[in-house]
């Protein structure tokens, strides 16, 4: 069986692992080259912590579950936090962690309680800015360090595309669910078309003469547009026009749904 790189855990898996193996190499070098043995190297922090992104992007692209996706984002996530409270003032920590974010996001961790989720997020993030600042003794709730400034203006990004992201998944929630309903209503026409063995009401559907011709064309023969267009002597784009109204009236979106629904419509 081959491997396969092709879907996004496996991609991301992939990503962070490659990124991690680098990293952690490098920070190995960059310990031994200070003076450090090979084993005080490879047992310093910085090596350690981003064992956080390499192990769980390497297992991820060969188990692809659940569980592996959630350590995916926990890796970044943690990684960088541990970033942010080591690395005082530098933005490795919050871009890790905003791309944590984002992953979990993508996984559909934020379906639920979305705005309750990106207000403990937010307060999170301004927490852990805060807690880097007390432990670096550098001034904290002071605008003088760039992890708090950083913390500032991702804050207020996410408040000015607040309305567009939960608006938008909103009608993308309403048009998933619209059709996931409509595809059962299909699926319900065609189990009894196939049971029955009866034709779909076309006078009903409003279907036109010109439309029924192109109707037939693709039934009987599987047509392509171009087939189709040839078969009748007309353009491709009318074709397309007339196929365009076919799906809307039949309440189908693919070609492959109207033969089904239209299989005992042109028997002869």
């Amino acid at each position: 069986m081959k491997f396969r790189i092709d879907t996004i855990q496996k991609r991301v898996g992939f990503l962070i692992s490659t990124v991690g193996t680098f990293v952690i190499i490098m920070n190995l070098l960059g310990n031994m080259y200070n003076g450090s043995s090979f084993g005080e190297a490879l047992l310093a922090m910085n090596v350690w912590l981003d064992f956080l992104l390499f192990i769980p992007g390497y297992l991820s692209m060969f188990f692809e579950n659940k569980v592996m996706k959630l350590l995916q984002v926990l890796a970044i996530s943690l990684t960088g936090v541990a970033n942010i409270l080591t690395s005082f003032n530098e933005v490795y920590g919050p871009s890790l962690f905003f791309m944590g974010w984002l992953l979990a996001r993508q996984y559909g961790y934020f379906d639920i309680h979305k705005k309750v989720k990106y207000i403990l997020l937010i307060v999170f993030f301004v927490v852990m800015a805060q807690v880097s600042a007390y432990v670096n003794n550098a001034h904290v709730f002071i605008l003088k360090n760039g992890l708090l400034e950083f913390s500032i203006f991702m804050i207020l990004f996410i408040l000015a595309i607040w309305k567009d992201i939960f608006d938008r998944d909103e009608q993308l929630f309403r048009e998933n669910r619209y059709l996931k309903s409509n595809y059962k209503t299909i699926q319900a026409k065609i189990d009894t078309i196939e049971k029955e063995k009866i034709p779909y009401d076309l006078k009903g559907a409003k279907i036109t003469p010109a439309e029924g011709r192109v109707l037939r064309v693709l039934v009987k023969y599987k047509a392509s547009n171009k087939e189709i267009a040839e078969r009748l002597n007309i353009s491709e784009s009318t074709v397309k026009l007339h196929l365009y109204n076919i799906f809307n009236k039949l309440g189908a979106d693919n070609r492959f749904t109207v033969i089904d629904l239209c299989q005992y419509n042109f028997q002869g």
